[in-house]
């Protein structure tokens, strides 16, 4: 899984808003957004793999936050 945390500077921010790669996110089986103290919202992916490497973004009011995600393959011995 993979992680980010955005933290607004105010808890009356409204109109939080995620995408991923430009698709709007919500919570579903892939994807759990976590709010807490209503400054801080933590998108979750679940299960990453390779093919999922992609651009997070948060836009709350006028503030656009972005974060890169980098899925890199782990190459098994037998």
């Amino acid at each position: 899984s993979a992680t980010f945390t955005c933290k607004l500077p105010h808890p009356d921010m409204k109109s939080v808003q995620g995408w991923l790669d430009g698709s709007p996110q919500h919570n579903n089986f892939v994807t759990e957004i976590s709010e807490q103290y209503g400054t801080v919202h933590t998108p979750t992916l679940k299960e990453v793999a390779c093919h999922d490497s992609s651009t997070v973004t948060f836009q709350a009011g006028s503030l656009l936050f972005s974060a890169e995600l980098l899925v890199r393959g782990i190459l098994l011995w037998r």
